[in-house]
């Protein structure tokens, strides 16, 4: 799950050891996952703008995404539509 991006964007409201990390090891991350979960339109939008030497897959667009997930089982509902 990428929370967002602002170490990368906004260096100046970060601590430097949290940029130097999300610059050192988000490319590798983001290369090996076969999934990349995003918490809003905005940062999916991020990813695909500023990763574009990577073979990343245009993001979805959604207006709502649910998931409910218990504790040590895998998901148990989820809905997401898209635009």
């Amino acid at each position: 799950m990428i929370h967002n991006l602002t170490p990368i964007l906004f260096p100046n409201y970060h601590r430097w050891h949290s940029q130097v990390l999300q610059q050192a090891f988000l490319p590798g991350i983001l290369r090996r996952a076969d999934i990349v979960l995003s918490n809003s339109n905005n940062t999916a939008r991020d990813l695909w703008q500023g990763y574009t030497s990577l073979p990343l897959q245009k993001p979805l667009q959604s207006r709502r995404a649910t998931m409910s997930v218990s504790a040590g089982t895998t998901a148990k509902s989820s809905s997401l539509n898209s635009t």
